[in-house]
C-alpha cells in the first residue's frame, strides 16, 4: 500500500479514536434521545489544492439511542471505513475496520479502555462562561489544555442530546454532554470536527450489532495493523 495512503488511514482512525461522541440548549425545548449527528470535518492547516486533503474524510456520522453510539468514518471512496461502537451499560467500546473485503473487530472492557486513556497525553480541561451556537444547540465552552506542551483548544458540548455518560472511552471523559466542535491534530495535520446537523431519525439496533463476517482480532492486532499504515 502506498505510504501517502498509509497515512491518511491511520490519521483518520486515530482522529475517530480521540474524537469523537459528545452542552448546548436547542432551540426548542425538546431533547433528542435519539438519531444521527452529522459532523464536518475541515483541515485548517492544509492549503487548497493539497491532495491528501482531497483524500481525507469530510463527514463523520455519529448514531445513538438509548445511551449507545455509533460513528463511522471512510475514505478511499469506501476502500477503508473504521467505527466506534460505545455500550456505556455494558463498559464495552467495540472498534471495527473495513479495508477492501477484509473486516477485523476488537472489543475493550473497562479496563482496556482505562489503559487506552492512560496512553494519551494528560489534558486539563477549564468550563468557561462561553456560549455559541452550533447546529441550533446554544453550546457550552470548555479549553482543553495539554500540560505536557502548552497547547491549548476549544470544544463546544451539548447535554441537551440525550446520551448518557458519551465520553466514558475518551480522554474527555470530564464534559458531561455531547461533543459539537472540537480539534485535534494528528500526524501534524490539524482536524476540526463540527457538527452541521442533528436529526431525530430513527435508528435501527442492527448498527450496534457487529456483523459475523468481522474477524476477531487483539487490541495488539488492531494496534499493530494502524502503525503500520504509518
Amino acid at each position: 500500500m502506498n505510504l501517502r495512503y498509509k497515512g491518511f488511514y491511520c490519521l483518520f482512525a486515530v482522529c475517530l479514536l480521540l474524537v469523537t461522541f459528545q452542552s448546548c440548549s436547542i432551540f426548542t425545548t425538546d431533547k433528542v434521545s435519539e438519531g444521527i449527528i452529522t459532523y464536518e470535518i475541515s483541515y485548517p492547516g492544509s492549503q487548497g489544492d493539497d491532495l491528501m486533503a482531497g483524500l481525507m474524510p469530510s463527514e463523520m456520522k455519529l448514531h445513538f439511542k438509548q445511551d449507545r453510539t455509533y460513528g463511522e468514518l471512510s475514505a478511499g471512496m469506501g476502500m477503508f471505513t473504521t467505527a466506534l461502537l460505545s455500550h456505556p451499560d455494558k463498559k464495552l467500546l467495540t472498534q471495527t475496520v473495513k479495508i477492501m473485503n477484509k473486516k477485523f473487530m476488537h472489543t475493550s472492557d473497562v479496563n482496556q479502555v482505562e489503559k487506552l486513556i492512560g496512553k494519551q497525553p494528560k489534558m486539563k480541561i477549564d468550563f468557561v462562561n462561553e456560549t455559541k451556537v452550533i447546529a441550533g444547540y446554544t453550546c457550552r465552552k470548555a479549553i482543553i489544555t495539554i500540560p505536557e506542551t502548552k497547547e491549548k483548544s476549544e470544544v463546544f458540548y451539548t447535554r441537551d442530546i440525550r446520551v448518557k455518560n458519551p465520553n466514558w472511552f475518551m480522554p474527555f471523559r470530564e464534559i458531561d454532554g455531547v461533543l459539537m466542535e472540537y480539534s485535534v491534530t494528528q500526524y501534524n495535520v490539524e482536524m476540526k470536527f463540527t457538527a452541521k446537523s442533528v436529526t431525530s431519525d430513527a435508528v435501527d439496533d442492527k448498527i450496534f450489532e457487529v456483523p459475523n463476517d468481522y474477524k476477531k482480532i487483539s487490541q495488539k492486532e488492531m494496534d499493530d495493523m494502524f502503525m503500520s499504515f504509518n
